[in-house]
């Protein structure tokens, strides 16, 4: 790798950070008479892949939900069901783009942010809507264990490898 490469791969990084921060800017945006579709053809607006769309949706919820609760044990898996109906399972640590929305909403949780666009952000996800369900019940958050987060892919996706 030539020193032109690691240019690239810095521009990289950056743009795919820049990206994250503004779909963050998306699902703390978004109203009262916004559906989950809405905000998927915003971010999709944003990200022209229908593969980073979602897996954006999916992990930048997930990851606010296991930083500001981390008293609660996480599973490190994901079990991504196919439109076929086929299951597979990935630590999240191998999905580029989780280590990039990790590093991100870290960055971005330093900020002040208000609590309703956390709220926001966090309401997003299914598993932390599953979390609030049983605080509702009366669960204590240090005793909660979360199984593997279940996430159904769109008919477009594209499972890879990294």
């Amino acid at each position: 790798m030539g020193i032109f490469d690691l240019f690239k791969k810095v521009k990289q990084k950056d743009d795919i950070t820049d990206l994250i921060y503004q779909v963050i800017n998306v699902m703390e945006s978004y109203t009262e008479s916004d559906n989950e579709e809405d905000i998927v053809e915003r971010i999709e607006t944003l990200t022209k892949n229908s593969t980073l769309t979602w897996e954006l949706y999916c992990f930048i919820p997930t990851v606010y939900g296991r930083i500001l609760f981390p008293e609660v044990k996480f599973s490190d898996e994901a079990i991504i069901i196919m439109p076929d109906g086929s299951e597979h399972t990935k630590l999240l640590y191998d999905f580029f783009t989780y280590n990039h929305v990790k590093k991100v909403v870290v960055e971005k949780l330093k900020l002040k942010i208000s609590r309703d666009k956390i709220e926001k952000v966090l309401l997003l996800g299914a598993e932390i809507n599953a979390l609030n369900n049983a605080l509702n019940d009366g669960s204590q958050l240090s005793d909660l264990i979360m199984g593997p987060l279940m996430l159904r892919a769109p008919e477009n996706y594209i499972l890879t490898d990294g």
